[in-house]
C-alpha cells in the first residue's frame, strides 16, 4: 500500500497538472512528460516496495509477535531475501535497459545514473544476497532510501531530454 502511494504521488501530477493542461499546441510536450512521470512512478513504486520488505525482514521477530502476516514471515526470512536480492536485480537490469534506450545520447545524465542509481543498486544486490541481520538490512533500506532520493532528483535533467 505505501510503495503505491509513493507512486500515486507522481501519478496525481499527471492527472491534476498535465491533462488539464493538454491542447493542439503541447500535445507531444505533455504526453512525453507524462510518460516520464509514469516511468518515475514505477521506479518509486519498485524501489520503495523492495525497502517496505526489507523493513518487515528488520522486523521480523516484532511482526511475529504482534500478529502480523508479512511477506517475511509468510514464505521465510531467507525466502524473502532472495525476493529482495530478485526484485532489485530485475531493478538493476531495468535502470541499464532504460539509460541504454532513454539517456544514451545524454552522457551527463547516463552517468548521473550510472554512478548515483546504478552503481548503488549493484552494491545494493551484492549486500542483500548475504544479508542475514538487523544491521544489515537497516544498511539496505539506507542504500534503498538514497537510491529513491537521487532517483526523484534525476527529474531535474529531463528538460535537457525532453527537448533536445
Amino acid at each position: 500500500m505505501i510503495s503505491f502511494l509513493v507512486a500515486l504521488a507522481a501519478i496525481l501530477l499527471i492527472i491534476f497538472d498535465i491533462l488539464p493542461a493538454i491542447d493542439n499546441d503541447n500535445l507531444d510536450l505533455q504526453v512525453t512528460s507524462a510518460g516520464i512521470l509514469l516511468q518515475y512512478a514505477g521506479f518509486a513504486f519498485v524501489i520503495n516496495l523492495i525497502r517496505e520488505i526489507v523493513k518487515d525482514l528488520q522486523d521480523v521477530n516484532g511482526d511475529k509477535n504482534g500478529g502480523r502476516l508479512t511477506l517475511p514471515i509468510a514464505i521465510g526470512r531467507k525466502r524473502a531475501v532472495k525476493v529482495v536480492f530478485a526484485l532489485g536485480a530485475l531493478s538493476v537490469a531495468g535502470t541499464i535497459y532504460y539509460m541504454y534506450q532513454v539517456l544514451y545520447s545524454h552522457q551527463v545524465i547516463a552517468s548521473y545514473f550510472l554512478i548515483l542509481i546504478l552503481a548503488p543498486l549493484l552494491f545494493f544486490c551484492i549486500r542483500a544476497w548475504s544479508a542475514s541481520n538487523d544491521k544489515d538490512f537497516r544498511i539496505l533500506s539506507s542504500i534503498l532510501k538514497g537510491i529513491l532520493f537521487v532517483g526523484i532528483c534525476s527529474i531535474l535533467f529531463y528538460p535537457e531530454v525532453i527537448l533536445n
